[in-house]
């Protein structure tokens, strides 16, 4: 890496650029056109995996990354999706892609997006001063944009991005982009529909495309959603992205194998991708193909290991996936990992979760049999916990099912199973996912003696709400809900208390706020949530 300061009066004096380029020759023909412009810090990285590292520790004002790696089947494409994805690129730090004539057209729909750019080898001095520039000026004037975006104060990007856009000025793509994406932060799926085809009306954009297809999805409007994506598919059989929205709705809908293949295609596309890496593993694990997902998680390992990108999740699926195979010695040192990460952040309640289930692996596989009966009774406690949730729960459910297979009665699994269940079945979704971690016959059947009594319970109360018993629907709910702290229940019963400013209700209202509050989401993953290491509580 080099890095060159200047001090000047350039307007650029008091910015940074990253420079990602593997060849020297256009690297360091770029690095001298900024320094020329005075631009206040220039750092080089040769590879993306260099770059990565840098970006996850600092903000950079500029990026300009070489499109195509000689040593490298991803591009840059691939890395900036990835550093978006991870929320790790602020939206202010302006990208451009250097690219030849014949990758022109693989980053021309992402340029029309407002924002990206693309400089086109061999470029003059002067057209990249002025592309610089004007990128600076657009900079500035949608900086309260950016600052409010990065702050995740969806509501005012929201009113910036609206102002820009009635202003219909030069930069109204850009907000009209930005402002669809808070509204999908923010659940306003109706105006980030409109805001999409409101693009869409101007130009046929796949990104605009893309982003119907994920209001659709968040709707829950799956069939709509198929549609869009196969058709968008068809079209752009490249288009990763579309691969990754694919396979999210396909999970939401409980269809495993088909989001394996979605989210497989797109790893292949993008193979250097942890995130991508990931995900295919854990759609893989749910499916119980052990052999695709130990494969996906030992690549997302080996790529991604000092990264923030990569989720402690993952190390205990390689876990489960290394006790799968008998693989003591890969187990213990991914048990390693894991301790490492835990001691690096004491405070996590969820890395110390998943170090306690790793160590609990190793005395199954090691056969100190009492050790690892008493590991899993003490783990049983948390059951109940405000943070223990669902992907707490599917990880429970999934060492459970390994005391099964290796012959161990424990007297209590049904019943902590029905804990879990009657907690976490909030959508049938929800219910499919639990079952595929706990596959044990007995323990399934469980889960759907809970699932069954949970939607008992629910209709009840719907019934007695619409008969105009509101207190004794709130009542029942508020009981019910203490009971299991099914999410679903609390749900309802919060409805309630939203619609009807009855006094009598006050009570109920309060002891409803007290248990959603000391409960975590009720709403699932539609997969093993993945989560930077930044995250990791």
């Amino acid at each position: 890496m080099n890095l060159t300061r200047v001090q000047d009066s350039s307007p650029f004096n008091h910015c940074s650029a990253l420079v990602v380029d593997g060849r020297s020759e256009s690297a360091q023909r770029t690095l001298q056109l900024l320094r020329q412009l005075g631009m206040g810090e220039v750092v080089r990285a040769v590879r993306p995996l260099n770059a990565r590292t840098l970006l996850e520790t600092r903000p950079f004002d500029y990026l300009f990354c070489d499109y195509d790696y000689d040593d490298s089947p991803a591009n840059g494409q691939d890395f900036i999706d990835e550093l978006r994805e991870a929320q790790v690129l602020p939206y202010g730090t302006v990208v451009f892609f250097v690219t030849s004539e014949a990758s022109r057209a693989k980053v021309a729909d992402v340029a029309e997006s407002g924002l990206d750019q693309y400089l086109l080898k061999p470029f003059t001095e002067a057209s990249f001063t002025r592309r610089v520039e004007a990128s600076r000026l657009r900079k500035l004037a949608l900086a309260p944009i950016f600052d409010a975006m990065n702050r995740a104060d969806f509501a005012t990007t929201l009113d910036l991005c609206e102002q820009e856009i009635t202003k219909n000025g030069k930069y109204w793509l850009v907000a009209a982009h930005l402002g669809a994406e808070a509204c999908l932060r923010t659940r306003r799926h109706g105006r980030a529909r409109q805001l999409y085809e409101g693009i869409l009306a101007r130009n046929a954009l796949p990104w605009a495309r893309l982003g119907l297809a994920r209001v659709e999805v968040q709707r829950g409007d799956h069939e709509r959603a198929q549609l869009t994506l196969d058709a968008l598919i068809t079209e752009h059989p490249s288009y990763v992205d579309a691969y990754d929205v694919l396979g999210r709705s396909q999970m939401e809908r409980g269809q495993l194998d088909a989001a394996l293949g979605s989210f497989g295609m797109a790893a292949r596309l993008t193979p250097t991708c942890v995130r991508r890496l990931q995900k295919v593993a854990q759609a893989a694990f749910l499916s119980h193909d052990s052999e695709a997902a130990a494969s996906a998680l030992a690549r997302a390992v080996h790529i991604g290991r000092d990264s923030r990108l990569l989720d402690m999740q993952s190390l205990l699926l390689l876990c489960f996936t290394d006790f799968d195979e008998r693989a003591l010695a890969r187990l213990e040192n991914t048990a390693a990992l894991l301790r490492t990460a835990a001691a690096d952040q004491p405070g996590s309640y969820r890395l110390a979760r998943f170090v306690d289930i790793a160590e609990t692996l190793l005395m199954l596989e090691q056969e100190h049999e009492d050790a690892a009966r008493a590991a899993v009774q003490r783990m049983s406690l948390q059951l109940r916990d405000g943070e223990f949730d669902f992907e707490a729960a599917s990880n429970f459910l999934c060492l459970l099912d390994r005391f099964d297979r290796c012959g161990l009665h424990l007297p209590e699994a049904r019943a902590w199973v029905l804990a879990a269940a009657l907690r976490f079945c909030v959508s049938r979704v929800a219910v499919e996912l639990l079952r595929n971690c706990a596959r044990v016959a007995a323990y399934c059947a469980t889960i759907d003696e809970a699932a069954l009594e949970i939607a008992t319970l629910a209709k009840a109360a719907v019934a007695r709400l619409l008969a105009g018993e509101r207190q004794a629907a709130l009542a029942s709910l508020t009981l019910e809900g203490g009971r299991t702290l099914n999410g679903r229940l609390l749900e309802i019963a919060q409805k309630v208390c939203e619609r009807h400013a009855d006094p009598a209700l006050i009570a109920l209202r309060d002891q409803v706020a007290a248990l959603r509050l000391a409960c975590c989401s009720p709403a699932p993953a539609s997969a093993l949530q993945l989560r930077p290491q930044a995250a990791a509580s």
